[in-house]
């Protein structure tokens, strides 16, 4: 239930040639296109502040939900690879320093 709530969360909340979608477990991917990294500092918050807006009931009660973000943008020539290990140490940046934040790299 939570990640349905989180993935649909992310899906609606950025734009229509945006892309993001569950990369395995409970993480998550994104493509941003067009962004600067202000620009994408700012959708990666955005994005922690909504899906911390959701909320999930279960039997005990009403659960809330966090998000820790790693975003960084793709250098020239880069390889997806690569791109996505410095977003997931970022990520594990983000979780080290408390949760429920973005790091930006």
């Amino acid at each position: 239930q939570v990640l349905t709530i989180v993935g649909r969360t992310l899906s609606l909340s950025v734009r229509p040639f945006d892309v993001v979608g569950r990369w395995g477990g409970e993480e998550f991917a994104g493509i941003i296109a067009h962004a600067d990294p202000a620009m994408l500092a700012g959708v990666a918050e955005r994005l922690r502040v909504l899906v911390a807006q959701s909320r999930a009931q279960t039997p005990a009660g009403e659960l809330t939900i966090t998000v820790s973000i790693g975003a960084t943008q793709a250098e020239p020539g880069e390889k997806p690879e690569s791109l996505l290990r410095r977003a997931d140490a970022l990520m594990y940046v983000s979780k080290a320093q408390g949760r429920n934040r973005v790091t930006v790299g």
